[in-house]
């Protein structure tokens, strides 16, 4: 059952049966009011809806650059593009440029579910560097402070695993990404496997610097010989940077 209200603000809903109801109002695309469990008598029912009043959200966009899991001063992003979207239409609401201090703020906002969205381009070629998404829920009449910590954007790499010797594919070899031991080294652990066909692997890293290895063993079905190949290489990602797309992994035939 659906009804609209007039410009008094009065309903009306018709023909209904004794029962228990969902009933739901929305506003310009808002959901204003829900009563999972609205019990009708018989005969006349007055259910009357109070338009909630508006909430705020506002916080510092900020990067944990000491990992310790809150925002220290020092640690502000500014010129980060912050989107405010409704949670039950995926619409934005609202955008808003952090300022120096990595300062954002929305106003006058429907209370209800809400994601925000906060990202930071390297300016040098247009990619996202720094990205996060929080989700929050506003009350009517308050103002939420949401301070949103960034992560590094990982970086697209991909390439083949070949023999050194020959350039021949090897397939369904397992390749480790390990952080070096450097300073201020934001790298993580992260494993991918080539494919079965041409030996192509993708995955997606931190920026950071990286220990690279990989190692298969080879069975000759004709001889039962098995033989063993090792790759061992470094990698470097910058924050923002282009995707790696050719990063073959060459392994090396072990001898003896």
């Amino acid at each position: 059952y659906i009804a609209s209200s007039n410009e008094t603000g009065y309903y009306h809903l018709s023909n209904l049966f004794p029962s228990i109801y969902k009933l739901t109002a929305t506003l310009d695309g808002f959901e204003i009011h829900k009563n999972e469990s609205l019990f009708l008598k018989p005969d006349e029912n007055t259910y009357n809806i109070t338009k909630p009043k508006p909430s705020n959200v506002e916080g510092v966009i900020f990067y944990d650059a000491n990992n310790n899991r809150e925002y220290d001063s020092g640690e502000e992003m500014k010129n980060a593009d912050v989107q405010l979207i409704y949670s039950k239409t995926g619409a934005v609401i609202d955008s808003s440029i952090t300022n120096s201090t990595g300062y954002y703020r929305f106003n006058n906002l429907v209370p209800g579910d809400y994601k925000i969205n906060a990202t930071i381009l390297n300016t040098t070629n247009g990619r996202v560097a720094y990205d996060a998404s929080k989700d929050v829920t506003l009350k009517a009449n308050e103002t939420l402070t949401k301070n949103v910590s960034l992560s590094l954007t990982p970086i697209p790499v991909s390439g083949y695993t070949k023999k050194q010797e020959n350039g021949a594919p090897l397939w369904n070899v397992t390749i480790e990404f390990s952080p070096a031991v450097t300073k201020n080294n934001t790298a993580e652990f992260a494993t991918a496997t080539s494919n079965e066909t041409t030996g192509y692997y993708t995955v997606d890293l931190k920026p950071g610097v990286y220990n690279v290895s990989a190692s298969v063993m080879v069975t000759n079905i004709e001889t039962n010989k098995t033989t063993k190949y090792e790759y061992k290489g470094t990698l470097s990602l910058s924050i923002g940077q282009n995707p790696v797309k050719n990063f073959d992994i060459l392994l090396t035939k072990e001898e003896g």
